[in-house]
């Protein structure tokens, strides 16, 4: 499943339905959509709709009994998509998502390559990079675009 026709990529800008508490502005979702992508595995979060316990209240008081709160998932054909942020020439990569069953197969590279094509920043920050998976797609960004500043701390 990971051998998926680069040319049936189909790209989706809308507002990213997640919370981000470092955001200055409006959070865009950058969606990478493929035909044999498929249905979701259900307990892949924020590509299927989850469902998840909170057994804390707002103030951090625990809660009697635990509140079921809904997270959004990208959508059907989702193969993978980038809630960013873009300040004028500035973009700032808040989080990056692969469909589980198509990790390793350069999803997350075509969409950070999609978004620095269709926005043509001066400067891209990826912020925390949580995995090595990350932190190379960050190299690559780097090396194929030498104009552009590119910046981001390893945290693995």
């Amino acid at each position: 499943m990971s051998n998926l026709n680069p040319g049936q990529f189909t790209f989706e800008e809308s507002p990213s339905p997640l919370p981000y508490d470092s955001a200055r502005g409006p959070v865009q979702r950058l969606t990478l959509r493929h035909p044999d992508a498929g249905t979701p595995n259900k307990y892949d979060t924020y590509i299927a709709d989850t469902e998840q316990k909170v057994w804390r209240g707002p103030s951090g008081r625990s809660l009697k009994k635990p509140r079921v709160e809904k997270v959004p998932g990208a959508g059907e054909n989702a193969a993978g998509f980038v809630d960013y942020e873009q300040n004028g020439d500035h973009l700032k990569v808040h989080y990056m998502k692969t469909a589980e069953h198509l990790q390793k197969s350069g999803v997350a590279q075509k969409a950070i390559e999609q978004l620095v094509t269709s926005k043509t920043p001066r400067s891209v920050d990826f912020g925390k990079l949580m995995n090595e998976g990350s932190a190379k797609i960050m190299q690559k960004t780097q090396s194929s675009n030498p104009d552009i500043t590119v910046q981001g701390t390893p945290w693995y």
